[in-house]
């Protein structure tokens, strides 16, 4: 067997927890606890296992992603998700050709665990193990996820395991390994995918080469913010910026200032990555003068980083003004989306400063644009989060909250609302919840 490369070696990793996992006979649950920017590492194994032709282990892994909002249907609804996934399989798999699913008690929880039981009985050994990954899109009950969980470990057979994902330092599922310490068998994952990219850059070589060299310093720069080493983050921008100014790269100049402002933000140095941020608008800027396509997308986007920087940092005035000066931005780059999250931010933003008249009529506005998008913009975009913040402020304000939500239904349909509220547990990224 060759060598493997850099983020091969990395998943090598996730074999050898899971094997772990697999080995302690009392366990059930594995809690994988793991980065939100390195959840990208797990999606590669899951599709590596997915792979007839790449999968190393004698499981089958079903992601099951609906999110956690009524404890008692959450099982009945997995339960359905499993049975979709098995009559897709089923014209593939002769195992399957006769499976009848186990009758319905109404026991959501049973019912589920009694489905995947006999999936593995059909299957025999050639589903030795079936791994349900609970990956829901949003946990708005903590105590109420802990309970389920420790009901589904209770009914689990024996050649079913359940894998959910936690941050670390989290305690969200506290009660639940309490209330099962043995079936409950926990493991980090700290997979360093920025230093894999670096080891891929190295082994590309062209080093000798402005764009190696660039290519070189930004990921490192990179890696060195997810370590959270500022001085060699920014010792490897400087690197990066020496090599984009002297070829001209305007548009690279922009990407290190936002490399370092993001992981300002994520150290929480909102003042630092304002500075950095408005740097980048300065860069973006320029190429906009000087005819770039690119300035005036990015310009657009080092405000809205701005704005973030100014909302971490709490400065409410300074901050609503940030956005609403950058709305002409957004109309300019053809951007509703981000035109409505300006006009919705600074709302937040006046709320928070206290002056709940003025939210109310950004929030106005906003809902004004959102309904003036096309269905599919409009259903990707963020209305549903403006939409809780104008029923959070209607009684502030003394206005009638059903003419808005009709309006909100005819947007958006019903419900209306995102998925649940604030998530207490794991939500898989990319779904990034909003003030």
């Amino acid at each position: 067997m060759g060598r493997l490369n850099p983020v091969a070696r990395r998943l090598e990793q996730l074999y050898g927890q899971w094997e772990t996992f697999m080995d302690d006979t009392e366990a059930r649950l594995l809690r994988w606890i793991v980065q939100p920017h390195e959840f990208r590492g797990v999606e590669a194994f899951f599709a590596a296992e997915d792979d007839e032709r790449a999968g190393q282990l004698p499981v089958a892994f079903v992601r099951l992603e609906d999110p956690f909002e009524d404890p008692l249907a959450y099982g009945a609804t997995l339960r359905q998700r499993l049975l979709d996934a098995i009559e897709l399989a089923k014209p593939g798999d002769p195992a399957l050709a006769s499976f009848v699913p186990p009758k319905v008690t109404g026991h959501g929880i049973r019912d589920l665990m009694s489905l995947a039981g006999a999936l593995c009985k059909a299957e025999g050994e050639d589903l030795p193990t079936l791994a349900l990954v609970l990956i829901p899109a949003a946990v708005g009950n903590r105590d109420g996820w802990n309970t389920w969980l420790d009901a589904a470990l209770t009914d689990i057979p024996p050649p079913v395991r359940l894998v959910v994902f936690d941050y670390p330092g989290s305690q969200a599922l506290a009660p639940l390994m309490q209330a099962q310490p043995t079936r409950v068998h926990s493991a980090e994952i700290e997979l360093d995918l920025t230093g894999a990219a670096v080891e891929i850059s190295d082994e590309a070589g062209n080093l000798e080469t402005p764009a190696g060299q660039f290519r070189h310093a930004f990921l490192q720069l990179l890696q060195a913010v997810a370590k959270k080493d500022l001085p060699r983050a920014q010792a490897q921008a400087n690197i990066a910026t020496q090599v984009a100014t002297t070829q001209k790269w305007g548009h690279l100049l922009v990407a290190v200032e936002f490399g370092l402002g993001n992981g300002l933000l994520s150290l929480a140095k909102p003042v630092d990555a304002l500075r950095h941020f408005q740097r980048a608008e300065t860069h973006a800027k320029r190429g906009e003068e000087d005819g770039e396509a690119w300035g005036k997308g990015l310009r657009l986007k080092a405000r809205l980083g701005m704005g973030a920087a100014a909302v971490q940092a709490q400065v409410w005035p300074q901050a609503a003004t940030l956005y609403l000066d950058t709305v002409p931005l957004a109309v300019a780059a053809e951007d509703p989306r981000s035109e409505l999250d300006c006009l919705r931010m600074a709302s937040y933003c006046r709320e928070n400063a206290g002056d709940s008249f003025e939210a109310w009529g950004l929030g106005l506005a906003a809902l004004e644009r959102g309904e003036a998008m096309d269905e599919e913009t409009r259903k990707t975009s963020t209305l549903g989060y403006l939409g809780t913040a104008l029923k959070r402020l209607s009684p502030r304000v003394q206005q009638d909250w059903a003419p808005i939500e009709r309006r909100l239904v005819a947007a958006l349909g019903d419900p209306w609302q995102p998925d649940a509220g604030a998530s207490q547990g794991f939500e898989a990224p990319g779904r990034v919840g909003a003030p």
